[in-house]
């Protein structure tokens, strides 16, 4: 712990000192390097007090362990603000440009006082500024399938013998379908059967026709629902976005500038291997 504090104190990291998050992962990754016996470090000041959470290292990690072990790579290009990480060691520093697939954290590095190779499963965030472009197109009019309110129900029974229809089966045009399923049982006692239930809600077409303003607003509710399933834990920095209108409907265009994890864990592999100086031979 005393060889811990005073090299952290040599890159100017102690007590009474304020650095933030991007500071404090630089000095992570070298005071990582040059401590063999630790493989993942993190510094943080809980009420003015120097905290670091460590991780022992491996040098020899057995086929196994080796197979496990993952770094990271960027899933999509960026520029690099901060890191949130649980092991690895750090290939790239904030405000550095990165491109899709760049290794950002390895799971070996070498360490610079005794030349051997530590490893340490890479697992974490990296968080990168980036830019998305959406477009969307909604018409003026559309047909939608609207529930009637009319319901068909059909039933079966699952047995090993086979699935067996409950009374004929009702297959109407143009519904919607809900399958839903439980066990059978008797008295209490589960026996080898399923109840499976179709539910049918007959529909009928319906045209609908759209402002300009209430298609935009569709546009660009879709524009970001699909953004929450590419990146539900972005945040957005900036955002424009551009109207075409038509005879035909609305066309939206929306350039995004994102704070987004772009870490995507792969399998360390032999390629990945860091070198080793030849001072150390």
């Amino acid at each position: 712990e005393k060889q811990l504090r005073e090299l952290l104190y040599r890159e100017g990291v102690c007590e009474g000192v304020q650095a933030d998050i991007a500071q404090l992962n630089v000095v992570e990754s070298c005071i990582v390097s040059e401590l063999p016996e630790y493989s993942w470090l993190q510094l943080n000041f809980v009420h003015g007090r120097l905290v670091a959470e460590k991780t022992d290292a491996s040098t020899a990690p057995d086929m196994q362990v080796q197979e496990e072990l993952t770094s990271l790579v960027a899933s999509r290009e960026g520029i690099i603000r901060a890191f949130d990480l649980r092991g690895g060691y750090i290939q790239v520093q904030p405000g550095q440009s990165v491109a899709q697939g760049e290794l950002l954290v390895n799971a070996a590095t070498v360490g610079k006082r005794t030349g051997k190779i530590l490893y340490s499963a890479a697992v974490g965030c990296v968080w990168a500024q980036t830019q998305r472009v959406y477009r969307c197109f909604i018409p003026y009019e559309s047909e939608l399938n609207a529930p009637t309110g009319k319901t068909v129900v059909n039933r079966a029974l699952i047995t090993p013998l086979g699935r067996f229809l409950l009374g004929k089966a009702q297959t109407p045009e143009n519904t919607l379908e809900q399958v839903s399923a439980q066990p059978v049982t008797l008295l209490g006692l589960h026996l080898p059967a399923t109840l499976e239930t179709q539910t049918l809600r007959i529909c009928r077409k319906q045209t609908v026709s759209l402002s300009a303003a209430q298609a935009a607003d569709i546009a660009r509710s879709r524009i970001y629902d699909s953004l929450h399933v590419e990146a539900p834990e972005c945040e957005i920095l900036s955002r424009t976005e551009s109207v075409e209108e038509s005879e035909e409907g609305v066309l939206m265009t929306m350039n995004l500038t994102l704070l987004e994890n772009i870490a995507r864990q792969v399998p360390y592999t032999s390629e990945m291997e860091p070198e080793i100086p030849a001072e150390f031979g």
